[in-house]
């Protein structure tokens, strides 16, 4: 019989002062900053207005693109331009990359995520295949069973076939939500649809990215929703629970070595 390995890998954040709100921007080019450059997105007013609340903000992701210039802003984030819900309809997609991101040290262990994924998906009917965005939530909570997720509703679009199937997969978030909360899961529903309108102002001149005008509306819109979870910036509970993100196998003649990855720091006898 073949000897097996384990071997744990522990990643993990130390806070000083102030605890760090570990914060994972996660979704497409909406999340990326696409159109808006120098703010990174919506990124950029958030950093700036979360850190005006007396909030100490870590930014986490296995990106760090489109950085922004904004003075002193942390740039991690999983902004994917162009990806979807998953790969089922082509492209690349969010749920199979999940345990790979999750497993990266810029990436472990957030409070909150900032989920806006779907406009990529709008293309074609299955956008409103619920079980795609139930099978992404269910794999997000497996690797962080303690995060809230922030899904948001998706914003309009000026192509009218899109647009519809928009409002279908809106019009379905809210029960979708319902279920995962009866699972146990800590997600939240946020308007962005509402939050942003169709007003083109808001928008770049192709019709589909918010503009930086638009991004500032989204950044008030996270926002108000993380302060609805974490009222006191400086006392939220900051220890999660441990969970395994990814398991790693590689077959060598004599043994089998697995190397686990959890997303915060364990020892070897998991406590």
């Amino acid at each position: 019989m073949k000897n097996i390995l384990f071997a744990v890998v522990g990643l993990c954040f130390a806070a000083w002062g102030t605890p760090s709100l570990r914060i994972m921007p996660l979704g497409d080019s909406i999340t990326r900053g696409d159109k808006s450059q120098d703010t990174a997105g919506y990124r950029g007013p958030l950093w700036t207005k979360l850190l005006a609340a007396g909030y100490n903000v870590d930014y986490v992701g296995s990106a760090t693109d489109y950085a922004g210039t904004v003075s002193g802003m942390d740039v991690n984030h999983e902004g994917h331009s162009g990806w979807r819900l998953d790969a089922t309809q082509g492209g690349s997609g969010i749920y199979e990359n999940l345990p790979t991101w999750f497993a990266n040290a810029n990436a472990t262990d957030p409070h909150v995520i900032l989920l806006h994924l779907g406009t990529n998906d709008s293309g074609g009917d299955a956008l409103n295949d619920k079980s795609r965005t139930v099978r992404l939530l269910d794999r997000i909570f497996a690797a962080q069973p303690d995060a809230h997720v922030i899904i948001t509703t998706l914003m309009w679009r000026n192509a009218s076939a899109n647009y519809a199937r928009i409002q279908t997969y809106n019009a379905a978030l809210p029960g979708i939500v319902s279920d995962q909360q009866a699972k146990g899961q800590k997600i939240t529903l946020l308007d962005m649809h509402a939050a942003v309108g169709s007003d083109p102002a808001n928008f770049d001149a192709d019709l589909l990215h918010p503009n930086a005008t638009g991004y500032a509306v989204l950044a008030d819109a996270w926002l108000g929703a993380i302060q609805a979870l974490y009222p006191d910036p400086e006392n939220f509970e900051t220890a999660n629970q441990p969970a395994v993100v990814k398991v790693d196998r590689e077959a060598a003649a004599d043994r089998l070595t697995l190397t686990v990855r959890f997303n915060q720091s364990v020892d070897a006898d998991g406590e």
